[in-house]
């Protein structure tokens, strides 16, 4: 849709446009420029054809007598006739801009497709050959690339060739930015699903570029930093204030060390609770009983029982 279309310097003195307002009034200018703006907007050929004459004065906002705008306008060549239908007079002439944005647009649709095209089959190929994850292909692995999805996708529990460049025998994929960035985007969605994250991480993007120093720079474990994420995910403090990458990479030690804490805040007291429970009692084992001094002991507990009534 044309955002703007363009109007000569010289319309207002135009002879045609002083007879107009001569005859309609002073608006009547207001009304013609709306028009335009409407027949830009949404007739970018001129072609009125599907709109009757009250439409025509519906879109140019006249609320004068019925019919009097319209029948001004072909007066003095604004519109023309093409049979039962009106058209913008030399609409394409003044307006060639605007008359051919249904092309341009389908120019640029057909262009982005094939952008789109070359950079999935670019990214196949890139993991195909050289074993290294592109974020192009992470997108699909990680559920929010169009459909259909490249084959094969790769999965990094699975490859068993995968590169162990990484720290720790951890596969290059299994410590990919892109990765971290999206795992922290998901946990804060799910705290609060109108939260302003990013859909996609570029290479130059602040989360990627954050979560990239966080992991080659800073040195920190991949495992350790998803299971740092799921923490502050569910910590009643910490879920509201770790709402980025870059936030997280600043409050990583911060983080690290209140989660190892609350770690071993848990085991002192479990261990407590543990010191005050009785201990588990057991009767010791009586070996060689005698009957007949059993069968005593119950007569002079009876005996004594009945002393006390």
């Amino acid at each position: 849709m044309n955002k703007d279309f363009r109007i000569s310097v010289m319309l207002p003195t135009h002879p045609k446009v002083v007879k107009l307002m001569r005859l309609l009034g002073d608006r009547c200018f207001y009304n013609l420029i709306r028009l335009w703006a409407f027949v830009a907007a949404n007739k970018p050929k001129g072609d009125l054809a599907d709109m009757d004459i009250d439409d025509i004065e519906i879109a140019s906002d006249w609320q004068g007598e019925a019919g009097k705008f319209v029948a001004a306008l072909v007066q003095f060549s604004f519109l023309e006739r093409d049979k039962n239908s009106l058209f913008v007079h030399d609409w394409a002439e003044h307006n060639a801009y605007a008359y051919h944005a249904p092309e341009r647009n389908k120019r640029a649709k057909k262009a982005a497709a094939v952008k789109h095209r070359d950079k999935r089959a670019s990214a196949k190929s890139d993991i195909e050959h050289s074993g290294k994850p592109d974020l192009a292909v992470l997108k699909v692995q990680n559920g929010y690339a169009p459909s259909p999805s490249p084959s094969p996708s790769p999965s990094p529990n699975t490859d068993k060739a995968a590169s162990t460049d990484a720290p720790g025998g951890e596969s290059v994929l299994d410590r990919n930015p892109a990765l971290l960035c999206e795992l922290l985007r998901r946990r804060i969605l799910e705290n609060d699903e109108h939260a302003k994250v990013p859909v996609t991480f570029t290479a130059k993007s602040g989360w990627y570029v954050a979560a990239r120093l966080l992991l080659d720079r800073d040195k920190r474990d991949f495992a350790e930093a998803r299971r740092l994420i799921d923490w502050a995910a569910s910590n009643p403090f910490w879920k509201s204030n770790i709402l980025s990458m870059p936030t997280f990479r600043e409050k990583y030690t911060q983080l690290l060390l209140r989660m190892k804490g609350d770690g071993e805040e848990v085991e002192k007291q479990r261990k407590k609770e543990s010191a005050r429970q009785p201990p588990d009692w057991k009767p010791e084992k009586v070996e060689n009983v005698n009957p007949e001094k059993v069968q005593a002991a119950l007569k002079a507990a009876k005996a004594n029982i009945g002393r006390i009534d």
